[in-house]
């Protein structure tokens, strides 16, 4: 029987870390399933989910705790029962005040959670700054991606949204 946990990994970011991260699990039978690793500024951030004997979580837990250079932590896995659809968005716009505020009071507004967000404020030659971001979102299935792409659209008149293609 296997277990399965999801941990979260964070601390200062350097060379061999995450190398040292899957050596351990992996001489303990386990292996990743999947990864959300990041590095900014300097900090190093990870969400992996975790198969793993049974007679072998708690020493892999109070070993991966015992790293000092990083603060780990695990939670169970919980499938969502509910349906849903997957959509994807790409956004971008003049940056201003408040913007990602509005973007995710629109998606809530809608019951649309945000899966990953990556986003990015370009500086421009102009002086003006791009916000720039990519969205993976899960939905009820009675709404459409195009509207609401056209409703984010119409948080700000200089706002370009497409909707990404999903498997």
């Amino acid at each position: 029987m296997n277990d399965l946990f999801v941990m979260s990994v964070e601390g200062p970011d350097r060379t061999g870390l995450l190398r040292k991260l899957a050596e351990t699990t992996h001489a303990h039978g386990g292996k990743w399933l999947a990864s959300k690793l990041s590095n900014l500024e300097g900090r190093f951030v990870a969400l992996i989910k975790v198969e793993v004997p049974s007679e072998n979580t708690s020493q892999l837990k109070e070993l991966l705790v015992q790293n000092s250079e990083v603060t780990v932590t695990f939670y169970p896995c919980q499938p969502s029962t509910e349906r849903r659809i997957n959509a994807a968005f790409n956004i971008d716009a003049n940056d201003r005040p408040g913007l990602v505020n509005d973007i995710t009071q629109l998606l809530a507004n809608h019951d649309i959670n945000i899966e990953e967000l990556d986003s990015h404020r370009l500086g421009l030659s102009d002086g003006q700054n791009l916000f720039t971001a990519t969205l993976s979102v899960t939905m009820p299935p009675e709404l459409d991606p195009a509207f609401i792409a056209r409703e984010l659209e119409g948080l700000h008149e200089q706002m370009a949204v497409n909707v990404i293609p999903t498997l």
